[in-house]
């Protein structure tokens, strides 16, 4: 029973982790197509290369909202993990779980 529970708390860091680096790649993404705009403004490009820039844009924005909704689920179920097997309290895993879960709080708010 202990590897199971063991491999469920790593399946569900490594699940965040996931997501929290997919999260970084929209925010990326995003800079680049603000970054490709503003220089389709500056050249006077054509009106349908500033749009398709826009619709980038507001494509990677909705993939981020997705994203941040998917952490902040990952979030509530470790955190509700931890907290039904807290007698896991001395193995490393829980220690790194409390560890992520303290440090993404902030990426779930």
């Amino acid at each position: 029973m202990d590897d199971r529970r063991k491999r469920d708390i790593k399946d569900l860091i490594n699940t965040l982790f996931f997501l929290l680096n997919r999260q970084n790649f929209h925010f990326h993404q995003i800079r680049i197509e603000e970054k490709r705009f503003r220089k389709a403004v500056e050249c006077y490009a054509t009106t349908r290369t500033k749009l398709s820039h826009v619709k980038q844009i507001r494509d990677f924005q909705l993939l981020l909202a997705e994203n941040s909704r998917q952490i902040k689920m990952h979030h509530e179920k470790l955190q509700k993990y931890i907290d039904l097997n807290s007698d896991l309290m001395g193995f490393p895993l829980y220690q790194k779980a409390v560890a992520v879960l303290q440090s993404t709080l902030c990426a779930t708010k």
